[in-house]
């Protein structure tokens, strides 16, 4: 055993009585009849380097970790042709495939997540996800310092030869932890995957799922995460066995690093619009979201056995909503709030709603439509709150707000204080 010195067993000794006493330790804990002659004891704790790793990661950036979970995937019958397309191009086996980078972005509101989560569940399912790493302010997932650490930590739990590196790289030098993310992803992502190859060893092909950069808190590493995918893939190619799939807003930053000028590699870009053609998901979706919750609370008035709601109703939300999924969503926790008195009067009270902005508004471009439609609803909302409570609300709704500048400390003290 390394620094232990020269160990002389029993052999040597007359009788256990002429010992010396035995140095403190606990690997010699009621030990007898051996001489210790010199030597330097080490304790080592026992900590691999992929143990180090973890503790670097964040583990409720995982598509399905409980967190994560609570995040709505595609309602079934709906973002069809983008789950396919993407679902077939990150679970593609060709290992020479040119384009190795994808990034889907869209306003809000419009379902990037929820398909990102139902692309990521389904790569899965065949095999092929090698990691994802959700953004989230709401989760609290938005340091991009942990972002490659916790990929790398992801793939090693798949590729164990991969983590056999991995751990030796950290085990020589924990520093990499905590180095810049080009260096990070090379030395831990791209340098044991690149040793595999060098040794011949064949890696079998892995997806990356990124959703919501946008809401990684340093707008600089926002770009540069895009950045250093793109250069890594444009110097290695299919050396890296890795696909990589992001989901974000277009804010100008990201908008950057993936434009023509700057990716040095191929890239599919697929727009996510606001647009009325997507109706029919839209039904699809109210339908079978307020059905569904209606069965789930057979107390609830409306499960009466009727056709609920009618296709007329139906219609009307379909042309609300315009085509923005996330309006869809909130109107149907509204209907159904368990709270309220009934979801008829509850669906009624958002086409009545609806009803009197037309009578008073203009029709105008479909953005600017839904964006008018958005505030008539949630000032719907905010009217039934109790007067009592408002102003709690209130502040809340405006702490929330400056949470995203950085500036809620100085908020609590001034409005709360």
């Amino acid at each position: 055993m390394e620094g232990i010195g020269n160990v002389t067993g029993p052999s040597h000794l007359s009788s256990s009585r002429h010992c010396p006493p035995l140095p403190q330790h606990p690997m010699f804990e009621n030990s007898s009849n051996f001489i210790i002659d010199g030597g330097t004891f080490i304790n080592v704790s026992g900590q691999t380097g992929v143990t180090r790793l973890f503790d670097y990661t964040i583990p409720d950036a995982a598509h399905d970790s409980y967190l994560t979970d609570s995040k709505a995937s595609c309602f079934p019958g709906t973002r069809t042709q983008y789950l396919q397309d993407i679902t077939a191009c990150m679970t593609s086996v060709s290992q020479e495939r040119q384009q190795r980078l994808l990034w889907m972005w869209g306003p809000p509101g419009v379902g990037k997540s929820a398909i990102a989560k139902s692309c990521a569940k389904e790569i899965a399912a065949h095999g092929m996800l090698g990691a994802s790493f959700f953004f989230s302010r709401d989760n609290g997932v938005v340091d991009p310092a942990r972002f490659f650490t916790t990929i790398a930590h992801q793939l090693s739990t798949q590729l164990y030869r991969y983590k056999a590196i991995l751990d030796a790289k950290i085990q020589n030098d924990p520093a990499l932890l905590t180095k810049g993310l080009e260096a990070q992803l090379y030395e831990l992502i791209l340098a044991p995957l690149l040793e595999l190859k060098r040794q011949g060893m064949h890696i079998p092909q892995r997806a990356v799922s990124v959703d919501g950069l946008d809401e990684c808190n340093n707008e600089n590493a926002q770009s540069e995460i895009v950045k250093a995918v793109a250069r890594s893939i444009g110097k290695y190619g299919s050396s890296v066995p890795l696909l990589w799939a992001f989901f974000s807003r277009p804010e100008r930053q990201i908008s950057d690093a993936f434009s023509q000028e700057s990716i040095p590699c191929p890239c599919w870009q697929i727009e996510l619009p606001v647009s009325r053609e997507i109706g029919e998901e839209i039904r699809i979706y109210l339908q079978g979201t307020l059905r569904l919750r209606r069965l789930q609370n057979a107390s609830n008035p409306a499960s009466d056995g009727s056709t609920w709601p009618s296709v007329a109703d139906l219609n009307k939300l379909v042309k609300i909503v315009a085509g923005l999924f996330i309006y869809a969503a909130n109107i149907a926790r509204f209907v159904m709030d368990p709270n309220a008195l009934s979801p008829q009067r509850q669906l009624q009270e958002v086409l009545s709603s609806h009803s009197k902005l037309q009578m008073r508004s203009a029709q105008l471009s479909d953005t600017s439509n839904v964006t008018l439609e958005l505030d008539a609803f949630y000032t719907l909302i905010m009217k039934r709150i109790p007067v009592a409570h408002l102003p709690v609300v209130q502040r809340i709704l405006l702490i929330h707000t400056k949470v995203a500048s950085q500036t809620v400390w100085p908020l609590i003290h001034g409005t709360l204080g």
